[in-house]
């Protein structure tokens, strides 16, 4: 009666579990094995059967959007207006784009490829050397191109032509519209989320469109991507690219020259079947042992599990790590309650340590947080830091308290928040203090400055009497590619384009590089005054 006293505080419950499988699973395998491998069978079929419908989803999707293109651009043809491109052509044109997102442009073109009438500015836009306009103008008919960047956008996307042929059968206009693919990028990624696929989209060179691996991939996929428009459309077993025996099926959009490869690795379609045939095996080791010795591991194995993830999560609380947050495995509820406390508590505790308690804002030590994490890193776009500063703010707290203060200060904050959806953080650093960040260009970035300094100018409503504060902004700007200087410098940079604002008088812009003393341009100089460059 004491031995289990004795000899089992002496096992983790590891071993325990390490014993119980040693002595159940020996003479039972041979049973279970074989139903496996049967069922194995018939997932992988399932799975094979499952990838070419979800390839097949897609190049249906691409067939939809091609047959609206041309049912759009066929009723376009019809409306004398768009046909002749006469007066009111680029107004039909620019608002069908507008109520379209996935359209790009909509234009009339002549017979030798330049833009007569439609959206944007058509007089640049010329596609007489593109390969589609070249085959519609052969053909006479609705043609489709390959896959192309956008010069602007920088996404992929398709062209398609329809000619517009005179009374004697030659092609006098053309209509044009792009197409944008993100649909596909969406419908594969959204296919890939929900049923843990992996899925390849190449072009006709075997350059990729998009790609949603669900295992990291152990080989480089440049050579798999180059064999895919090469393969046949069908459902086959490859090893590539994930580096394991992997069920793909491919489809053709023939007409763009896009490859779809829709695939789910083996493991995934076993990983259910194996789940069962632990979790009976498991069943036939508890029946052996007696439901007492079950209820003592599994309680046990759960609630130890749970403990020792929140154990894990406290310690990193401890150590500075606010992020952490205790991911419990199913297990008992207490210990599923214990968890969800905890990760509330310290949910509460990271926005006491990250947001200003006035505005809802960032405070200083998020934005810190945010520019180190910035600095480890060449950004792949523009940076830029606005600092900014309220002018006559101090009056306001003198004249109706600092109640009142603290009511136009958070009205500040939303003004700043509405106005700056580009900005990827706001801060208040303290006091009239506000800090903004952006990933725009030199210009964009003083227009919104422009526009945040616009923004705060605009009256506020206290106790009943109107009052007017303005800001200054000083931009500290980052170029393309450059390496974004430590946060105590960065901030240094716009402090010192802040100082030249306000120098120059109340409600200025100044925008100063990041890599030099230099003051680059005041924003709106000619309103509120000019600073030498």
């Amino acid at each position: 009666m004491r031995l289990p006293g004795i000899v089992l505080p002496r096992l983790s419950l590891r071993c325990l579990l390490l014993i119980a499988g040693a002595i159940g699973l020996a003479p039972l395998s041979a049973l279970d094995i074989a139903r496996l491998n049967h069922a194995k069978d018939i997932a992988l079929d399932r799975a094979e059967r499952d990838m070419a419908e979800l390839a097949h989803v897609v190049a249906a999707r691409h067939a939809e959007v091609i047959q609206s293109s041309y049912g759009l651009l066929n009723v376009l043809s019809s409306v004398p207006a768009v046909r002749k491109a006469s007066a009111g052509c680029s107004e039909i044109l620019s608002d069908l784009k507008a109520a379209h997102e996935s359209m790009t442009n909509l234009l009339v073109i002549d017979a030798n490829g330049q833009g007569i009438c439609g959206t944007g500015d058509p007089t640049t836009f010329n596609i007489s050397g593109r390969q589609y306009f070249q085959e519609m103008q052969r053909t006479r008919s609705f043609t489709v191109s390959n896959v192309m960047v956008g010069q602007r956008s920088k996404r992929e996307l398709v062209a398609a032509a329809m000619p517009l042929l005179d009374e004697a059968g030659n092609v006098e206009r053309a209509l044009a519209m792009g197409i944008d693919l993100a649909w596909l990028k969406q419908l594969a990624a959204q296919t890939a989320a929900i049923h843990g696929a992996s899925i390849y989209i190449v072009d006709r060179g075997g350059a990729p469109i998009y790609a949603s691996s669900f295992r990291t991939p152990v080989r480089d996929l440049s050579g798999f991507y180059r064999e895919l428009p090469k393969i046949a459309a069908g459902t086959l077993l490859t090893e590539k690219p994930l580096g394991e025996a992997t069920v793909f099926a491919v489809e053709r959009l023939a007409d763009i020259g896009v490859t779809v490869a829709v695939g789910v690795s083996r493991a995934v379609v076993f990983a259910p079947i194996e789940r069962a045939f632990w979790a009976d095996l498991l069943l036939l080791i508890a029946v052996a042992l007696g439901s007492f010795g079950v209820t003592v591991i599994f309680v046990e194995l759960g609630v130890s599990r749970g403990l020792r993830r929140i154990h894990q999560a406290a310690r990193a609380m401890a150590a500075g790590n606010l992020h952490e947050r205790a991911k419990v495995p199913p297990s008992v509820r207490e210990v599923e309650n214990l968890a969800s406390s905890f990760n509330t508590m310290v949910t509460q505790l990271e926005g006491l340590a990250y947001h200003d308690r006035l505005t809802g804002l960032g405070n200083r030590r998020l934005l810190e947080r945010y520019l180190a994490n910035a600095t480890r890193t060449r950004v792949a776009g523009p940076f830029a830091v606005l600092a900014i500063d309220l002018d006559e703010f101090k009056p306001v707290n003198d004249a109706f308290g600092h109640r009142a203060g603290d009511e136009v200060l958070a009205e500040v904050a939303e003004r700043l928040t509405a106005n700056a959806t580009e900005a990827d953080l706001v801060v208040r650093l303290g006091g009239d203090e506000f800090i903004v960040v952006l990933h725009e260009s030199r210009a964009d970035s003083a227009r919104i400055a422009d526009r945040l300094r616009d923004a705060v100018a605009r009256p506020y409503l206290v106790d009943n009497a109107e009052v007017n504060i303005g800001c200054c902004i000083g931009l500290a700007f980052v170029e393309p590619g450059s390496a974004i200087p430590g946060p105590v410098e960065m901030l240094d940079r716009a402090d010192e384009a802040l100082y030249e604002a306000k120098r120059g008088g109340r409600s200025r812009v100044v925008v100063m590089a990041s890599d030099t003393d230099d003051v680059l341009w005041p924003a709106s100089g000619a309103m509120f005054g000019s600073q030498a460059t």
